[in-house]
């Protein structure tokens, strides 16, 4: 335990959603016991998880084309192949000099622009150490550093911080000795936008490696934990929670919104474009591991049997990462159950 959280912290005061770990209690509340925990502190655990991973790979298995690769060569070969010329032209040359129009969006929130152009002209010093050419070690680097006009010897001094920042922009580069403008492949609507993100968020990552940490799903979260979202308002965090709201009433009635990917925000027109180019790096809309609560009992008896296991799917095959016994939830909790009244606060959530 940490000094100074206390159960009540952790596990909250609403006697029906608090409890500790060792005695699982705390796992189903009716609807009735939902309103009361809106006077009633229900606890840190409601809104926390350890558990929150999303595979970073292709439906196939294969990697994804990782856009701030330090290689400009690499990512242009790569990308070529699967999305044609001008759009491995356009990635490139805003890696080399970011956007013309909205620098500040086009990097890290957290940190600063020159300081990013300071460490890359450091990289490229310690390269050019390696070879007086400026191009790294021969038998790493390819010899043909140009595609295209494009001089891709050097490092890139920008990164993408999500693929939003392609869309509805422009870059400035030197191709072939001439200054030259590239628009972005991608124009900013909103519906272009929605159409086009889950196409190009299935074969491109802005991260490395093979899962992603941490983010948060705006599809499900709470709003104190909206409120801890880089850029995110009071406002903004109370109409996101009422589209939540709306999403689980469309559900009960059979319909599917289109909740596929953060582009959504945008498309409902929650966020303008610059909004979401700074939340994107932090929210996602479902991950890969997944909280299973299983319960067994014979018909006509109540149920003698209550098993929790977090199962994570970002890795293949899936894995069982814990598994706990719960007491029985009893013969009126398996009412509401069957009735779907029953809020299972972290069940069957997607981290």
């Amino acid at each position: 335990m940490v000094r100074g959280v206390t159960p009540e912290l952790l596990f909250g005061t609403n006697s029906a959603a608090h409890q500790r770990p060792s005695d699982n209690r705390r796992t189903v509340h009716t609807s009735a016991e939902s309103k009361a925990g809106e006077t009633a502190h229900r606890g840190w655990s409601e809104s926390l998880t350890i558990h929150s991973r999303e595979s970073n790979l292709q439906m196939n298995g294969q990697p994804k084309i990782h856009l701030n690769q330090d290689s400009l060569v690499n990512l242009f070969d790569e990308l070529q192949p699967v999305f044609g010329g001008r759009v491995a032209k356009f990635v490139v040359a805003f890696r080399i000099n970011g956007s013309i129009d909205s620098l500040e969006e086009s990097l890290d929130v957290e940190e600063d622009p020159e300081e990013i152009r300071i460490a890359a002209e450091r990289r490229a010093e310690a390269q050019q150490q390696d070879d007086p050419r400026g191009h790294g070690s021969r038998s790493s680097r390819p010899q043909n550093l140009t595609r295209e006009g494009l001089d891709l010897s050097r490092l890139p001094a920008f990164r993408i911080a999500s693929l939003f920042d392609l869309f509805g922009t422009a870059v400035q580069i030197n191709i072939d000795g001439d200054d030259s403008i590239l628009e972005s492949p991608w124009t900013a609507d909103p519906g272009i936008i929605h159409s086009e993100l889950p196409r190009l968020s299935a074969k491109l990552t802005t991260f490395e490696g093979t899962t992603i940490e941490g983010r948060i799903n705006v599809n499900q979260a709470p709003h104190e934990i909206l409120l801890g979202l880089p850029g995110m308002t009071r406002d903004l965090a109370n109409v996101i929670i009422a589209a939540q709201r709306n999403t689980a009433a469309e559900l009960l009635a059979g319909r599917q919104p289109q909740r596929t990917t953060v582009a959504w925000l945008l498309y409902d027109g929650l966020v303008d474009l610059k909004q979401l180019r700074r939340l994107a790096p932090y929210i996602t809309t479902g991950g890969d591991v997944f909280r299973v609560h299983a319960i067994g009992f014979f018909e006509g008896s109540a149920p003698t049997a209550h098993v929790e296991a977090v199962v994570d799917a970002a890795q293949w095959p899936p894995q069982i990462t814990s598994r706990r016994d719960l007491p029985p939830i009893g013969f009126r909790n398996m009412a509401l159950l069957k009735k779907g009244s029953v809020d299972f606060a972290s069940q069957g959530k997607r981290y």
